[in-house]
C-alpha cells in the first residue's frame, strides 16, 4: 500500500483481495490503510497469489532486520475453476 508502519514494534499486516480480484484492501493492526482499497495493477488473468516478505530500502545504508513471527494465508474459493 505504500503506507509506512512504526519501526521497532510488532505490527499485524493484512491484505484482503475481493473474489473478482479487482480490489485489494490493506490493514495495519486491524485499521484500513489510508489509501486502501487499491483497484489498479492487480493481476487477475490466471493469477497466482502467494506471499513475499521483504524489506525494500529507498535511501540510506543502515542495516535493517525483518522478523516474521507468524504468517497465515487464507484462500476462500468462491467458485470452481
Amino acid at each position: 500500500s505504500g503506507v509506512a508502519v512504526a519501526a521497532a514494534t510488532w505490527t499485524k499486516l493484512e491484505i484482503t483481495v475481493n473474489a473478482a480480484g479487482t480490489s485489494a484492501s490493506f490493514f495495519i493492526d486491524g485499521v484500513e490503510a489510508d489509501n486502501s482499497p487499491i483497484t489498479t495493477n492487480l493481476p487477475i488473468a490466471n493469477a497466482r497469489f502467494g506471499l513475499v516478505n521483504k524489506i525494500e530500502k529507498s535511501a540510506g545504508t543502515t542495516a535493517r532486520t525483518f522478523n516474521i513471527d507468524y504468517v497465515k494465508l487464507v484462500i476462500a474459493l468462491t467458485s470452481a475453476r
